[in-house]
């Protein structure tokens, strides 16, 4: 039996709900997907203009006291990343909470793209220093709109600058793992009963009602994403019906900690089902790791292999990544 985290859509409803045993505060490996744009320059990250710039309607800012059995808390945990057990970019909220945790979780809140190991080069003390931030909206807003809020508030109160630009990185490419281009048995070329809901949810807007999910054949897995984890194992289980290889692509990247590359030349759609036993410490990122965990499931290098017939491969590549080029210790309210 398997808890059902949620269902993953597309578009402007696009989430990424991976589910897991992660802590309140544990940064969630992004799910975002990095680009490789070898052609283009480093660039400054900008706010808003002031005028228009999305801002808190009310902050407080302070390093924290904690006492000494007080541990970090998040609100909303994992809300603000691609990657997190709560609903991301379709969840509304009036409110960001940080209690007593590290300036670095709150960046990585702000710019879930920039969450994973190696994509946030920053001064050391902010992995370090942990503050309590609150900051309140006057209405329920979309939480891609309180992201904004979030960087604003970085730049108000701690001075924040930064840019963006291109930097050498392992990256992978996801590959065919067999010669004759055989298929594992859990991917399968998808009916077409997806694709009308396909159709509608990249049309639709963040607060619509999302259409009804389509039934699937006997067992085929729900239109969309699904993510679970079996109660009481560290046993993942992620479900595609009717998507891309590329939902897949950006699931994969959460998880080994970088970018990767669709090469398997795979066109259409398909019904996917991968279970693997997740060995990450949910906080830096993970190597894949090759070898099974004994009595708890196969890596999630076997697992591709064996269940879908599909391969990663390093190789040496250009990431984007987010350089903080200024912040200060804020002055407490």
């Amino acid at each position: 039996m398997t808890n059902r985290i949620g269902v993953v859509v597309n578009a402007s409803w696009r989430t990424v709900l991976i589910a897991g045993a992660m802590t309140a505060v544990t940064p969630p490996i992004v799910a975002s997907a990095i680009a490789l744009r070898q052609d283009e320059q480093s660039r400054p990250v900008a706010p808003a203009k002031q005028a228009s710039a999305p801002r808190f309607d009310v902050v407080s800012v302070k390093p924290s006291t904690p006492g000494p059995d007080d541990g970090p808390a998040l609100g909303m945990p994992g809300a603000f990343l691609p990657g997190g057990p709560a609903p991301a970019d379709s969840a509304t909220t009036r409110r960001f909470m940080a209690m007593n945790v590290e300036l670095e979780v709150v960046l990585h809140r702000a710019y879930p793209e920039f969450a994973r190991r190696g994509m946030l080069i920053a001064p050391d003390w902010i992995a370090d220093e942990r503050f309590d931030i609150d900051g309140r909206a006057g209405t329920d807003v979309p939480v891609r709109l309180m992201r904004l809020m979030l960087r604003q508030l970085l730049v108000d109160r701690f001075a924040m600058q930064s840019h963006t630009e291109l930097r050498p990185a392992d990256t992978y490419q996801l590959i065919v793992a067999r010669a004759d281009g055989k298929f594992g048995p859990r991917l399968r070329p998808a009916s077409s009963v997806c694709d009308k809901w396909n159709a509608q949810m990249t049309a639709g807007r963040a607060g619509d009602t999302p259409p009804q999910q389509p039934k699937q054949a006997a067992g085929a897995p729900p239109c969309g994403m699904t993510a679970d984890i079996r109660p009481g194992t560290i046993l993942r289980t992620f479900s595609f019906g009717g998507q891309e290889l590329s939902e897949l692509v950006t699931v994969l990247e959460s998880f080994v900690g970088t970018s990767v590359i669709d090469r398997t030349g795979l066109a259409g759609r398909f019904d996917i089902e991968l279970s693997w036993a997740d060995t990450s410490d949910g906080r830096r990122g993970i190597t894949l790791d090759p070898n099974d965990t004994p009595d708890r499931g196969p890596s999630l290098a076997n697992a591709l292999e064996e269940q879908l017939g599909l391969k990663l491969q390093r190789v040496k590549g250009m990431a984007e990544v987010l350089v903080v080029d200024r912040i200060e210790r804020p002055t407490p309210n």
